[in-house]
C-alpha cells in the first residue's frame, strides 16, 4: 500500500510540474506577443505622424524631419510579426521618407541660397519636392495598411481607417492645383 501512494505522489507531483511548465510557457508567449503588439502599435503612431508631416511640407514646403526613434527601438520585435515582403515594405518606407527628407532640404537650402543673390532659377524644383512628399505619404499610408492587421483590433482598426481616410483626403486636395494650400490634418 506505501508504494501505491509513493508512486500516486510522483505522478501527482510529475503531472502537477508538467501543468506548472505549459502554464509558465504560455504566460511567456502571451506576453512576448503582447510586447511585439505594443511595438507595433507605436511604429503605427510614428507612421501616421509621418505621413501627417509628410503632407505639411508638401502643401507648405516647411520640412519637419521624419521621426524613427519608435522604428529603429521597436524594430525586433516588430520583425516577429511580419513576413519578409511585409517587414521589407516597412524598412523601405523608413528608408524612402529619409532620402525625400534629406533631398528636399538640399533643394529648399540652395534655392535658399540663390534667391539671396538674386539667381533663383524657377519654382521647377519645388513641385519636385512637394511631389515626393505625395508618394511618401502614399507609401507611409501603405506600411500602415500592413501593420494595421498585425497589431490593431477590430475597434481600433476602425478608428485607423477613418485617420487614414482623412490623411488620404488631404492628400488628394493638396495635389489639387485648385486647392490652395491644406495643412495636413490636426
Amino acid at each position: 500500500m506505501a508504494w501505491r501512494n509513493q508512486i500516486a505522489n510522483l505522478l501527482s507531483g510529475f503531472l502537477g510540474a508538467l501543468i506548472g511548465l505549459f502554464g509558465l510557457l504560455y504566460v511567456q508567449r502571451r506576453a512576448q506577443l503582447e510586447a511585439r503588439r505594443g511595438a507595433g502599435r507605436a511604429v503605427l503612431a510614428e507612421m501616421f505622424t509621418n505621413a501627417d508631416r509628410a503632407l505639411s511640407a508638401m502643401s507648405s514646403l516647411v520640412l519637419h524631419e521624419f521621426t524613427d526613434f519608435a522604428w529603429r527601438q521597436q524594430l525586433p520585435l516588430v520583425a516577429h510579426l511580419l513576413n519578409w515582403e511585409d517587414l521589407k515594405t516597412l524598412v523601405n518606407t523608413y528608408d524612402s521618407a529619409a532620402r525625400t527628407f534629406e533631398n528636399a532640404r538640399e533643394i529648399i537650402d540652395q534655392r535658399e541660397k540663390e534667391t539671396i543673390r538674386g539667381e533663383l532659377t524657377g519654382k521647377q524644383d519645388f513641385g519636385r519636392v512637394r511631389s515626393w512628399f505625395g508618394e511618401v505619404t502614399q507609401e507611409l499610408i501603405g506600411a500602415m495598411r500592413i501593420l494595421q492587421d498585425a497589431v490593431l483590433d477590430g475597434k481600433e482598426s476602425r478608428q485607423l481607417d477613418s485617420d487614414i481616410r482623412k490623411l488620404e483626403a488631404t492628400l488628394n486636395s493638396s495635389s489639387n492645383p485648385t486647392n490652395s494650400s491644406p495643412q495636413g490634418i490636426r
